[in-house]
């Protein structure tokens, strides 16, 4: 590992290089910073690990400190993170500029191809497309379709209990509705009706549609109706 070499740019500040197996490799606070990327950790977490590694820096007060440093494929991958316009910038100061210079000194050689650029890009791609498919798995139903499984779900109450005009109604219509809401919750794994999926929203209304009460509550209901009817 060599001495550290800081370029410096008045649009991005700082930015500490080091040369680690005859490969430059930059400082991620210093790119962050220049990017308006607020968490290192983070962006650090997208990166390949066998391109990212720690060396010594010299803090503002003249302390020792470690800091993490990515080498040239994944600096490209912190800028494509960033959503500053300054960014494209950025890569043309690096391009143009600190990776000319690094390479002057001789031990530097190795430039990405237009493939590997390629590459990187669609990495990047995907993992947005990951984080989109993770997001769509996530959300649940919204406030309309909240309201519509509800009414679904009272007219399949009412519907077991044979309307609202029934003894049963007026005696377990609490019992049913938990019940079915209850069957609702362990069909979908949540602990909240409103919880549902919303990728599995159609599927919930058709389960609500075909549901029916367990064997012993159909037998509490027919025995509820059927002393209504005696009485009448």
């Amino acid at each position: 590992m060599k001495n550290i070499q800081i370029f410096e740019n008045n649009e991005f500040g700082s930015i500490r290089t080091q040369i680690i197996n005859d490969e430059p490799y930059f400082c991620l606070a210093d790119v962050c910073h220049a990017l308006g990327l607020e968490q290192p950790s983070r962006v650090k977490s997208r990166l390949k690990p066998d391109g990212v590694t720690t060396g010594m820096v010299i803090d503002s007060v003249g302390r020792k400190q470690n800091a993490n440093f990515v080498n040239e494929l994944n600096l490209y991958k912190v800028i494509f993170q960033s959503r500053k316009e300054s960014a494209e910038r950025f890569t043309d100061w690096v391009a143009g500029e600190v990776l000319p210079s690094i390479r002057k000194t001789g031990s530097y050689q190795k430039q990405l191809s237009p493939q590997e650029m390629m590459r990187i890009q669609l990495g990047m791609i995907d993992d947005h497309e990951d984080r989109i498919k993770s997001l769509e798995s996530n959300m649940v139903i919204d406030y309309g379709q909240q309201q519509t499984l509800r009414q679904h779900v009272n007219k399949a109450v009412l519907n077991a209990l044979g309307g609202k005009d029934t003894e049963a109604y007026a005696y377990i219509s609490k019992v049913v509705f938990a019940e079915c809401n209850r069957d609702l919750q362990d069909r979908f794994k949540v602990n909240s009706r409103n919880n549902i999926p919303r990728k599995r929203y159609e599927e919930a209304i058709d389960y609500v549609d075909n549901w029916e009460p367990k064997t012993n509550t159909k037998l509490r209901i027919d025995e509820y109706n059927r002393q209504q009817r005696f009485e009448v």
